[in-house]
């Protein structure tokens, strides 16, 4: 069911990454595992990473049946959705109608 979560732990979710980062820190400089192999980054430059759109490489035998799978799942989801919204829109109907009633 829906709203019927631990509103004790809404947190953990978001601290999560953020302890498993010092966790996974403290073990590395506890064990001295960078005398170990580990690699430590030392430093990271700062910035946007280059764009990769000339990469892209739009021929091909499987461009074809990716653009066919992208288009057939657009559909599926917006059929879902659509189904979705009108299930809704019945129940808010009856809803009112029985209330009226």
């Amino acid at each position: 069911m829906q709203g019927r979560r631990n509103k004790k732990l809404f947190w953990f979710p978001a601290i999560a990454p953020l302890v498993s980062v010092i966790l996974s820190t403290l073990i590395v400089f506890l064990t001295k595992a960078d005398k170990h192999g580990v690699k430590i980054v030392r430093h990271v430059k700062g910035g946007l990473n280059r764009s990769s759109v000339h990469d892209l490489q739009l021929s091909g035998p499987q461009v074809g049946q990716a653009a066919k799978i992208g288009l057939i799942s657009a559909i599926v989801a917006l059929t879902v959705r659509m189904q979705n919204l009108c299930q809704v829109f019945i129940q808010n109907f009856l809803d009112k109608f029985h209330d009226v009633s």
